[in-house]
């Protein structure tokens, strides 16, 4: 999100109310070191004629963080019954959220258990103590256990508490990674890469980009199979020569990115995540830029290698998470993209 993070380290909770709020040790879960595995109540999917999955940012950070950051103001337990009802309209098969923690985690599975068999929340180094504020719900019959690999500290950048909270937070609360989930025929990554623009940030997105890369592709090779990679990049395509997306970012060198084939510009149609509601909220001047009021910062993206396996490949991007006309009713400031395809 294009917002100063230096607010997020005034507000941090404790993380000791995340375990408070959700017991880890009900009978349908499951911890290790990475994340909570849930079991909910949905039917599993046999049947892989179609694939279908969905990404979205949900911007559900803890108290009034989504206002700060996105100008999102209705509460979290309200939108995540709205988003449970928005999935299942759009019943995909594998849903994948960003900043999402632990106590949204556990509130989503709440209200999604009825859809999908399979959950994994708080995704972190060290569950309960860090996060990557990932979720993943599958319908998927599970093939092994998903992963989660962390971002080396170098490609991290490292933000200093207040004083007055070192000595509370001794761990950095937010460890960027990626999480990878196995399917009969693809392996499914999200992630949620540095954010701001600075340039120094631009390096960091690249630099975790690549290092992704590098292990999805040894993953891949060694199992046969392709992944696809959806989530909330944070790498800014304003469709000018010189944005980090055609210059820095890598994605044009390595992926192939559908939906910035099929629309290459940046319209209203086409930005995946909007700062207006956050100037509106935060009663700040409104950029005349309208590169300032909006972004794209959200991707779906195959290896190029890849791209000839994925038969029937459509990427949409739903507009209706937002109406800027009736802000108070936003589930997030960021939209959320629809992917099918199929293999032979």
């Amino acid at each position: 999100m294009g917002r100063s993070l230096f607010k997020f380290l005034l507000v941090i909770p404790l993380l000791l109310l995340a375990t408070l709020f959700f017991n880890i040790r009900s009978d349908s879960a499951t911890t290790n070191q990475h994340y909570i595995y849930k079991s909910g109540l949905g039917e599993e999917k046999e049947e892989f004629d179609t694939n279908t999955f969905l990404t979205l940012n949900v911007c559900m950070f803890r108290g009034r963080m989504p206002a700060l950051f996105g100008g999102v103001t209705a509460p979290v337990a309200e939108r995540s019954e709205r988003l449970a009802h928005f999935l299942k309209k759009e019943s995909p098969d594998i849903f994948v959220a960003q900043e999402v923690p632990l106590e949204s985690g556990a509130i989503l599975f709440e209200d999604l258990k009825k859809q999908y068999p399979h959950f994994w929340i708080g995704i972190s180094p060290n569950s309960g103590q860090q996060e990557s504020e990932l979720f993943v719900a599958s319908k998927y019959p599970i093939l092994g256990d998903p992963i989660f690999i962390a971002y080396p500290e170098d490609m991290q950048r490292l933000y200093k508490l207040p004083v007055g909270l070192q000595r509370l937070y001794l761990k950095k609360m937010v460890k960027r990674g990626f999480f990878y989930l196995e399917t009969e025929h693809f392996w499914m990554v999200t992630t949620h890469m540095e954010p701001e623009d600075q340039k120094i940030c631009c390096s960091y997105r690249a630099r975790q980009l690549r290092f992704l890369t590098e292990k999805m592709d040894q993953v891949s090779a060694s199992s046969g199979k392709p992944y696809i990679l959806a989530g909330d990049l944070n790498i800014k395509r304003t469709a000018e020569a010189d944005d980090e997306y055609s210059t820095t970012s890598g994605i044009p060198e390595l992926f192939y990115d559908f939906y910035t084939e099929k629309n290459p510009g940046f319209n209203d149609m086409t930005h995946t995540c909007t700062n207006l509601m956050t100037f509106w909220v935060n009663k700040e001047p409104v950029p005349t830029d309208p590169r300032a009021q909006n972004e794209i910062d959200d991707y779906v993206l195959i290896r190029k290698h890849h791209k000839e396996l994925f038969k029937n490949l459509d990427v949409h991007l739903l507009t209706n998470t937002y109406d800027l006309s009736d802000p108070q009713e936003a589930l997030s400031d960021h939209r959320a993209y629809k992917t099918s395809f199929s293999f032979d």
